[in-house]
């Protein structure tokens, strides 16, 4: 809670109670008219029905006033979101947005994906692609999510080679793993999916950044002249694809789907002076939704 979010409260605390204050003197003031004041005098129903009045006012605006507002501004948020994302919208964009955001509690941050491309010795017409795919994940909600990392790898025919080498999860707190899974310790469900140790998120705002990094190896296999992809299950934003070149294969020319604005269709690697590697780097700032893809293409210089 930032600064002025506790003080914010605090005066709320304060009001409160200074409301509950002023609602005793005014119930205590209520009684003394009726019972102590003489009934000679002219003003002691007046002033029994004016204290009456003012606790009653006090009583609704510490009991009844916060609730109707909440509803209020349950039901106005309501109204407010159907007009932007369901009224002027056709019927399957409004599912769409209902569906995969709106109802989204958990979002994927600072996503990195690195692939180091290799030579395959004894086959040039072929290269093996590393995949490193790691990411931040944050519950914006209010309430604690149980969170599940689950990961695939997709296949064109029997003859492919794709595999998911592991799965890991780091507290970058305390920089603990709180799972590393290693091919043939997989958890498989009926439809071919992996997953990773059932996490508990903690909601958003209880530490000042994501609690969990986590993400899985891949191999695979491709043509010297080919393309990977990668398939987002969950909304992502802020991601970064780094492409590292085996020595030989730096001449490969590279592009990448959803091209970036600004940036030229197919770029070569670059040397990179920390790593002595040969690389291409691009960054997205952009949203990707479930079921989007980032698609890398190479072929060799003409």
């Amino acid at each position: 809670m930032t600064g002025k979010s506790k003080e914010v409260v605090n005066w709320l605390i304060k009001t409160k109670w200074l409301l509950s204050l002023l609602a005793a003197i005014f119930l205590a003031g209520g009684i003394c008219a009726r019972y102590l004041i003489s009934h000679n005098q002219p003003l002691k129903e007046a002033a029994g029905a004016l204290f009456d009045a003012l606790f009653i006012a006090t009583f609704l605006a510490i009991a009844v006033d916060p609730i109707l507002k909440q509803l209020f501004f349950r039901e106005a948020t309501k109204d407010i979101f159907s007009f932007i994302y369901g009224y002027s919208l056709p019927p399957e964009l409004r599912s769409f947005v209902n569906d995969v955001i709106l109802k989204e509690t958990v979002i994927r941050r600072q996503c990195c994906l690195k692939w180091t491309i290799q030579s395959i010795r004894d086959n040039a017409d072929k290269v093996a692609l590393l995949l490193d795919a790691s990411f931040s994940v944050e519950n914006f909600t209010n309430e604690n999510r149980k969170y599940e990392h689950k990961v695939v790898a997709w296949s064109d025919s029997p003859t492919d080679v794709g595999s998911v080498e592991d799965l890991y999860c780091q507290d970058q707190v305390t920089h603990k793993q709180q799972y590393h899974i290693k091919k043939g310790d997989f958890k498989v469900d009926a439809e071919g999916y992996i997953h990773g140790k059932e996490i508990n998120l903690p909601p958003k705002g209880t530490n000042s950044a994501p609690l969990y990094r986590m993400g899985a190896h891949y191999y695979s296999e491709s043509g010297a002249s080919g393309l990977d992809q990668f398939t987002f299950f969950e909304t992502t934003v802020d991601v970064e694809v780094v492409v590292t070149v085996d020595d030989g294969l730096q001449e490969l020319m590279f592009s990448i789907s959803p091209q970036l604005e600004g940036v030229p269709d197919k770029i070569k690697p670059e040397l990179d002076g920390a790593s002595g590697t040969y690389r291409c780097c691009w960054a997205f700032k952009k949203v990707f939704v479930q079921n989007e893809t980032i698609v890398i293409r190479w072929q060799p210089t003409p």
